[in-house]
Formats: C-alpha cells, sequence, structure tokens
C-alpha cells in the first residue's frame, strides 16, 4: 500500500508552545484500544495520572478533560508532559496524528493537513509552488482499482490541475472546474450564511465572523495578489472533501463544497482584525474548526448544495 501526500508534507512542524490555538484544548480526545492498555499498564506516577484521567463510556475511551475542557497533560506552558515524561512515541493515535487527515482508496491512502492546525494552514496558504502530490511511503503490494475509484482519482487530478492553471485567472479557473464537474455557478448568499449560523458551533467567535460577512455578500472576494493563496486553498480543499464521495456519491456537491468553502475562507479573513495572509490563515482555521471537523455540518452543507443541483436543473 502506497502512502500518497504532498510533497512538503515532513516539513510539517507543530508549534507545540507557541500555538496560540492548542489542539489540546476544547476537542474530547479518543484513546484508542492499543494506547488505552499502554497506559493503563503504565508505571510509576505519570502511570497513575494516566488511569486517573481516562474514562470510558458507551463511544470508547478517552482523557477527562478538565473544567476549561484541556487536557489533562497540556501544562501550564502549553507543553504536553506525556512527551515531555515519555517522548513522542507515547502519544495515542488521535493526538500523534493531528492535523492530518487520511482518504483511503484500495491502491493507496492519500494524507493530508488539516487546515484547523494554524502551523498547517499557514504551510498551505504560504506554499509558493504549485502542490504536489507524492509517494511518501510504499510497501510494493499492490491491488486492484474499483471503476469508481480510479474515475474519482481521475477527475480529481483533472480538478487540481486546472485549479493549478497559472496562466489563466483564478475566476477562470474556478469556471473551469465548474465546467468539468457539470456544477452551476455560485456564490456565497445571505440563505448560506443563514445555515451556517444555524450549525454546531466551536467558537463563538464564528458568529461574529458570519454576521460581518453579510454586509460585504456584494464585494467581490478574491483580493488582489491572492490567487497564489485561493490556488493552495482549493487544492487543499479538493483533497481533503473529493474522497468523501465514494461513500456518499455526492461528487458534484462536493466540488460546490470546495468553491463556496473556498469564498467563506476569504469572506471571513476580510472581516478579520489582520491583513494578508495572516487574516486568510486565521479565517482557514476558523472555517477548518467549525465546519470541516464536524460531520454533522459538513452534511447540512452538502444537503443544501445538493438542493441547489436539483434547483439548477443539474447544471
Amino acid at each position: 500500500m502506497r502512502l500518497i501526500g504532498p510533497e512538503d508534507m515532513k516539513a510539517f512542524r507543530c508549534l507545540a508552545g507557541a500555538c496560540r490555538h492548542t489542539c489540546c484544548r476544547g476537542w474530547e480526545i479518543d484513546v484508542d484500544e492499543e494506547s488505552t492498555a499502554r497506559y493503563r499498564a503504565t508505571e510509576g506516577a505519570i502511570g497513575e495520572r494516566l488511569r486517573a484521567n481516562l474514562e470510558t463510556d458507551e463511544t470508547g475511551t478517552h482523557f477527562r478533560l478538565d473544567a476549561q475542557e484541556r487536557c489533562p497533560f497540556l501544562n501550564g506552558e502549553g507543553l504536553c508532559d506525556l512527551i515531555l515524561e515519555m517522548g513522542e512515541d507515547a502519544l495515542c493515535q488521535i493526538c500523534r496524528d493531528h492535523p492530518r487527515f487520511r482518504n483511503f482508496y484500495s491502491d493507496h491512502v492519500e494524507i493530508g493537513l488539516g487546515l484547523v492546525c494554524e502551523a498547517a494552514a499557514r504551510q498551505v496558504v504560504e506554499r509558493e509552488e504549485p502542490l504536489r502530490l507524492v509517494t511518501l511511503e510504499d510497501d510494493g503490494v499492490r491491488e486492484d482499482v474499483p471503476e469508481e475509484e480510479a474515475w474519482l482519482q481521475a477527475a480529481q487530478s483533472r480538478l487540481l490541475a486546472l485549479a493549478q492553471h497559472r496562466e489563466a485567472s483564478m475566476p477562470e479557473r474556478i469556471a473551469a472546474i465548474r465546467e468539468d464537474a457539470e456544477v452551476p455557478e455560485l456564490s456565497l448568499t445571505e440563505d448560506h450564511l443563514d445555515l451556517l449560523m444555524e450549525l454546531e458551533v466551536l467558537d463563538p467567535a464564528w458568529h461574529g465572523i458570519l454576521s460581518s460577512m453579510r454586509a460585504a455578500l456584494s464585494a467581490p472576494w478574491l483580493t488582489e495578489g491572492m490567487e497564489k493563496p485561493a490556488e493552495q486553498l482549493l487544492c487543499a480543499l479538493l483533497c481533503r472533501h473529493l474522497a468523501g464521495a465514494l461513500e456518499d456519491g455526492a461528487y458534484r456537491e462536493r466540488v460546490l463544497l470546495c468553491l463556496l468553502s473556498l469564498e467563506i475562507i476569504f469572506r471571513a479573513s476580510a472581516v478579520l482584525e489582520m491583513e494578508g495572509r495572516e487574516a486568510l490563515i486565521e479565517a482557514a482555521r476558523l472555517f477548518s474548526g467549525e465546519i470541516e471537523y464536524s460531520d454533522e455540518n459538513v452534511g447540512a452543507l452538502l444537503d443544501c448544495l445538493s438542493e441547489t443541483l436539483e434547483e439548477s436543473g443539474g447544471q
């Protein structure tokens, strides 16, 4: 099985104590079975601390967060006591993986960086060269590829190539993607904002951002000099979301989701008290946490976009 991902994947580095938005707060931290067994068998004071902070319910085992929703092993310097005491190998699977995501195919696994992490969002937004997906690992084992997977992989490759066609403007690239995927032109509307306001919220600041966006919907969303970041974000969105079509069959809805998400990120960046790429990085982080990391929120947007396709007569 091959592991395929961005050429610069291994360049990613966690900001650790310098991170302004730690992933060790505000998220339920599920602990896989192997790590649970290892933690329950760990000796010494750290083992006692591990066992005291593990809880199991009908959904599985996870760490018991404190009153501020912080991981019990996140110390006052923003560092992980488990890493300090036992090394990075002591982390459970979800902590080792974050912010990486994986899409599984019959013949390979595709890995990418989730924009919810500020370091990952910065790496994506500030990438200058076109995204290149390369083989990061290969054990030599090959599997047959089902027809639907081959079709989707070819479609993703086409859309990535169109998104990276730098001889064309970004509006021209988006139009080419719409034509290839046979989806209608779509812009963010007040109805979309109403839907976003109704979804589950992680950060209370998100509602204020959505409200501020409402007053500027008539303004162009792609600002001058930001085509490279727009390209990189669009490629990241395509890589993350298209694979889901293998499960739900919603390929065209997912193309629209990527295009609408790009506009949401840019419009959110315009109302933040930051400028340029810093605003875009923060907007991408906020958007990803609010939408991409909630299956319910993604599903609600896909349902809305399915209605859009029906109303457009399929095109």
